[in-house]
């Protein structure tokens, strides 16, 4: 937890927060925490987020091209 929350601060414009979250299976328990009282921003943002969370959407969809190139690819759940 301490490791996970260093890094938030630590790299927080680098884009490693998404990595981070899917690596450890912490996207949906960070987004349900979203403080929406907190903040000038998550008082928009945070309801707007938590509405539209699904479990699937930690990984990206596989392009269709790259699923044409290879016969073994599926999609990922929810795309």
């Amino acid at each position: 937890d301490e490791l996970i929350e260093e890094r938030s601060r630590e790299l927080c414009y680098e884009s490693w927060r998404r990595f981070d979250l899917a690596r450890f299976n912490r996207f949906t328990q960070t987004i349900t925490n979203l403080s929406i009282t907190r903040g000038f921003f998550n008082r928009r943002t945070a309801p707007v987020i938590q509405s539209n969370w699904k479990e699937e959407r930690v990984w990206f969809p596989i392009p269709l091209n790259q699923i044409d190139l290879n016969g073994n690819l599926i999609q990922n759940q929810g795309y």
